[in-house]
């Protein structure tokens, strides 16, 4: 955006300084001659010729647009040698191959798949991909039917509008789609799944699934955005949370991470703290042993 608007600017003074070199080049040559009889009186005297030193602002202002059209010239050819470049680069890389048709997979395989991932008695992945739940996604994406189950999950949230685990599922196959594309698409599901936990929340704002999944998901967004900030904060919101409720394996989790994200951010004192906080309630648990320092 910025060379567009300095190459903007540049051609719009050199347009306007040709015009006004025109101008004067006009005066130069003298009056110009009227049509056939439209005049009375032609004038026979010879056009007065300009003073030097008007000249030779003239010619210095010419040195100053073709000093000015220089670095125009240049971003031009560098704009056609990026672009060639670009064009070069695509035609190297690789297709991806295609995505078995959804055709290929049977309805009863479809209907059987959905049915357990939305088993209460499923675990969750907790942050991990090599789960049982990870698997069945992956079947699906797989079997070209990764579409359809987000479809499906949509229009269950929709007729289940009140329930936030419904909000919450559609935010996890939002995830899952974000997962399987690339570039500026993966940024339009991760702002889908982030509704769909809002929507969750402000059915219930102590829904542990929901702000502990839209923290995790926040915590991978580039740092440009300043998610992880927002992350922490929702992070200490459930933490505060749990202190509240009866103990849950994956509550163990919520230190974990904080802790990991203070830590990102440069704030030792505090990541020791979480992860501390955290071994205390679930000495147990492996992860927050070794991250807390305790033998």
């Amino acid at each position: 955006m910025l060379k567009g608007s300095i190459l903007a600017g540049a051609l719009s003074g050199v347009l306007a300084s040709a015009a006004m070199l025109s101008g004067f080049a006009l005066l130069h040559e003298g009056p110009t001659p009227m049509p056939r009889g439209g005049a009375k009186e032609v004038s026979t005297e010879a056009p007065k010729a300009l003073p030097s030193r008007d000249l030779d602002a003239l010619r210095d202002r010419l040195a100053i647009l073709e000093a000015q059209l220089t670095p125009v010239r240049q971003g031009k050819e560098a704009l056609k040698e990026g672009t060639a470049a670009i064009r070069q680069e695509l035609e190297l890389q690789p297709r991806t191959p295609p995505v078995p048709a959804a055709a290929h997979a049977s309805p009863a395989d479809f209907e059987k798949v959905m049915a357990r991932l939305l088993d209460p008695t499923l675990p969750s992945e907790r942050g991990h991909a090599d789960g049982e739940r990870a698997e069945l996604w992956e079947h699906l994406r797989e079997a070209g039917l990764l579409d359809q189950a987000v479809a499906a999950f949509v229009q269950r949230a929709k007729e289940r509008s009140k329930d936030p685990d419904a909000q919450v599922d559609a935010g996890l196959a939002f995830l899952k789609k974000q997962d399987a594309v690339q570039g500026a698409a993966q940024g339009r599901w991760a702002i889908k799944a982030d509704q769909a936990f809002d929507a969750a929340l402000a059915l219930d704002e102590g829904h542990w699934k929901a702000r502990y999944t839209k923290a995790m998901a926040m915590s991978h967004w580039p740092s440009v955005y300043g998610m992880q900030g927002e992350a922490i904060r929702h992070l200490t919101i459930l933490a505060e949370q749990q202190r509240r409720l009866s103990q849950q394996p994956e509550f163990a989790d919520t230190y974990f991470f904080l802790g990991n994200l203070y830590q990102q951010q440069g704030e030792k004192e505090k990541a020791i703290k979480a992860w501390q906080e955290g071994y205390s309630q679930f000495p147990d648990n492996p992860a927050l042993k070794q991250k807390a320092g305790n033998p």
